[in-house]
C-alpha cells in the first residue's frame, strides 16, 4: 500500500479547492435560510424545537453576562449544555447589534466554513492533493449516510425512497443529513476534527514538542466544548497507547497536556451535576440508572469496516489514519458505557463520532485505492470524479430540501413562526422585560422567550430543564393549561402525549406513563383551588391566548389587555 506523495501543488490549487468545498459547506449549510426566506421574506430559520432550545438557552446569555448559561424556565439556575458553543455566537451577535435570532445564522455560519475547512485539511494531510481533498470533504458535506457509517448506499436508499414516495416520516428538521444539526454535532465537530488533525501530526510525522504541545491543547479544548468528544478522544489516546507501541510515548504526554488544560471543565461539569435534579435527570435519560447487560449498541456495519480499515492502515508504513480509527473504536466502545457504569449517558450521540470517522476513513481508503491502485488516465479519473460529486451534491440538495419542508416539527415552526412575525409586526414596539415569567400559547412563549429573554411558564423548556423536578413540571404544564383556558378534557389529551413521550434514552420506563398522566390532572385540580396564589408562587407576568380561545374568567380580576392579537391576546399582571 502507497503512503501519501509530497506535496506538488500549487499554493493557488490549494487556496482554490479550500474554497470550493467551504463555498459547498454554506450552500449546505445555509439552504434551509433560503427555502424560509422564500415562505417568510424574512432571514430566519429554525430547525426544530431543539434547535428553538438552544436559541432559548442562548438568549438567557444574550440578556445576561454573555459569558454564562443558565436554565431557561429558572433563573441562575443550573443547565447541562456547556458555554464553549453558545458564549461565542452570542458575544459575536451581541457587538454587531443582531437580534437573538441571528446566533443561529452565527452557528450556520461557522459550521458552512469550519466544517468543510477541517475536513479539508484533514484530507489534505493524508492526499496531498488539493482536488482530491476537496472531492472527499464534499462527499462527507453532501452525504446522508455519514453520520451512520453508511456514505453513499444510505444516500442512494434515501434518494430512492422520496423518488418514489417511500421516505419515512421526518420528525424534525435534520433527520437525514445529521452533521448539519445545530447546534451538535456541526459546532462543535471542527473543534473536534482539529484535534484529529493535530494528534495525527505529531504522530504520524516528526516527533517535536511543539507538535505535542499543539495536540495536547487541543485535546484539552475539546473538554469545553461537548461531553462526547473528549470522551472519545481521550478514549482514544489510551486506546492508541495499548495498541501502538512505538508511540506509546507521544499519545502519554498528549493524554497528560489534554488533562491538565482540560481539568478544570472536568470539575465545573462534576459541580453541575451535584446541582441536577434527579427527575429531571430521568425523564431526559442523563445519568440515569439502567440494566448493564440489558441493551447493545453494536452498530455491525461501521464495526465491519472498522475490521477492514484496521487491514488497510496496518499495511502502511507510517500507519495513517491510525488516531482517528481509534477515535471511531474508542465512540463506539463508549456508546456501551452502560456495562461498567450502569448509567444512561444517551450513547446515541457518540454517533456523531463514530459515524463520521468510519465515513471518513472509508472515504480516505476509497480514494487511495483509486489514486493508486487503479491504471486509468488522469482525464478519466476526473471525469469520474465530477459524475460522482454531481450526483452527490444534487441528490444531497434535494435531501435537505425535503428534511427542511417535510420535517414535522420544521413545519411546525414555519408556521409557529409566520403567526408570530404576524403578531410582532402588527404590535411594535414590544415591551416584554427580559426575566419576565409568560404564560400561555406555547409557540407564542417559545419565540417570545427568543427574542425577548423571558422565561416561559412550561413548554418543552420546562420538559428539558433539567433542575425541575417532575412535580413541578407537572404544575407548571397544569398552571399553564389553566392561564391558557383549558378544560379538564383539554388538558388530559395534553395530559396523555406527555405521559406518552415522558422519558429518553434507553433508560426511559413506560410504566411511568401512568403516573405521570395522574400528576398531571392531579396538578390540574390543585392549580384550581387557588389560581391567584399558583401565579403568584410562579411570578407569572404575562399570558399569551390565542385569539379563537374565549378569554379566562381569571383575567377580568387583576390583568389588563396589552395586545389585541392578530394570532394572540397578550395580557400583563398589574
Amino acid at each position: 500500500m502507497q503512503t501519501a506523495e509530497p506535496v506538488s501543488c500549487s499554493l493557488t490549487a490549494l487556496i482554490l479547492a479550500a474554497i470550493a468545498a467551504a463555498a459547498i459547506g454554506l450552500i449546505f449549510s445555509l439552504l434551509p435560510y433560503a427555502l424560509w426566506f422564500h415562505s417568510t421574506g424574512s432571514v430566519a430559520y429554525v430547525a426544530d424545537k431543539d434547535n428553538q432550545y438552544y436559541l432559548q438557552l442562548a438568549s438567557q446569555a444574550y440578556f445576561g453576562s454573555g459569558f454564562s448559561l443558565s436554565d431557561v424556565t429558572v433563573p441562575a439556575a443550573a443547565t447541562i449544555y456547556q458555554g464553549a458553543q453558545f458564549v461565542p455566537a452570542v458575544a459575536l451577535a451581541r457587538v454587531l447589534g443582531l437580534p437573538v435570532l441571528d446566533v443561529n445564522l452565527i452557528w450556520r455560519i461557522w459550521a458552512g466554513i469550519a466544517v468543510p475547512l477541517m475536513l479539508f485539511c484533514l484530507f489534505f494531510h493524508w492526499l496531498r492533493s488539493p482536488w482530491a481533498s476537496a472531492f472527499c470533504t464534499i462527499l462527507m458535506l453532501a452525504d446522508c449516510g455519514v453520520t451512520l457509517a453508511q456514505p453513499g448506499f444510505l444516500q442512494a436508499l434515501r434518494t430512492y425512497q422520496a423518488a418514489v414516495g417511500h421516505l419515512p416520516t421526518l420528525y424534525d428538521g435534520q433527520d437525514l443529513l445529521n452533521q448539519w444539526r445545530v447546534i451538535d454535532p456541526a459546532v462543535g465537530l471542527p473543534i473536534l476534527l482539529l484535534q484529529i488533525l493535530l494528534v495525527s501530526i505529531a504522530v504520524e510525522g516528526e516527533k517535536n514538542s511543539k507538535a505535542l504541545l499543539a495536540a495536547g491543547v487541543a485535546t484539552g479544548a475539546l473538554f469545553y466544548v461537548w461531553f462526547y468528544y473528549w470522551t472519545a478522544a481521550a478514549g482514544a489516546l489510551i486506546l492508541a497507547c495499548l495498541i501502538d507501541r512505538r508511540n506509546r510515548h507521544s499519545y502519554a504526554a498528549i493524554f497528560g497536556l489534554a488533562l491538565l488544560v482540560g481539568g478544570p471543565a472536568i470539575v465545573a461539569e462534576l459541580l453541575t451535576k451535584s446541582q441536577l435534579n434527579p427527575d429531571a435527570l430521568r425523564r431526559l435519560g442523563v445519568y440515569a440508572p439502567v440494566p448493564r447487560f440489558g441493551f447493545f449498541l453494536l452498530p455491525k456495519i461501521a464495526l465491519g469496516l472498522l475490521v477492514l480499515i484496521a487491514v488497510w492502515i496496518w499495511r502502511k508504513p507510517r500507519r495513517e489514519g491510525f488516531y482517528l480509527w481509534c477515535v471511531a473504536v474508542a465512540a463506539i466502545a463508549l456508546s456501551n458505557n452502560h456495562i461498567f457504569t450502569g448509567m444512561d449517558l444517551r450513547a446515541g450521540h457518540w454517533r456523531y463520532v463514530w459515524g463520521v470517522g468510519v465515513s471518513s476513513l472509508i472515504i480516505l481508503m476509497a480514494a487511495q485505492i483509486v489514486r493508486y491502485g487503479l491504471r486509468a488516465r488522469p482525464a478519466a479519473l476526473a471525469t469520474l470524479a465530477a459524475v460522482v460529486m454531481l450526483l452527490e451534491v444534487s441528490s444531497g440538495l434535494t435531501l435537505r430540501k425535503i428534511e427542511v419542508e417535510r420535517g414535522v416539527n420544521s413545519r411546525l415552526e414555519l408556521n409557529r413562526y409566520l403567526r408570530f412575525v404576524s403578531q410582532t409586526s402588527a404590535n411594535q414596539p414590544r415591551l416584554f422585560p427580559a426575566g419576565a415569567v409568560i404564560a400561555g400559547d406555547s409557540g407564542f412563549c417559545a419565540f417570545e422567550s427568543i427574542v425577548s429573554g423571558t422565561r416561559p411558564l412550561a413548554g418543552y423548556a420546562a420538559f428539558i430543564s433539567a433542575v425541575l423536578n417532575d412535580r413541578d413540571w407537572e404544575t407548571r404544564t397544569a398552571l399553564n393549561a389553566r392561564l391558557e383556558g383549558l378544560n379538564e378534557n383539554e388538558f388530559h389529551e395534553k395530559a396523555l402525549a406527555a405521559a406518552r413521550s415522558y422519558g429518553w434514552g434507553e433508560s426511559a420506563d413506560r410504566q411511568m406513563a401512568d403516573l405521570v398522566e395522574n400528576g398531571m390532572m392531579r396538578a390540574y385540580a390543585q392549580t384550581g383551588t387557588d389560581l391567584d396564589a399558583e401565579i403568584r408562587r410562579f411570578d407569572v407576568r404575562f399570558v399569551a391566548i390565542p385569539v379563537a380561545r374565549p378569554a379566562p374568567d381569571y383575567l377580568s380580576h387583576g390583568w389588563k389587555p396589552i395586545e389585541p392579537g392578530p394570532q394572540w391576546r397578550i395580557w400583563e399582571r398589574e
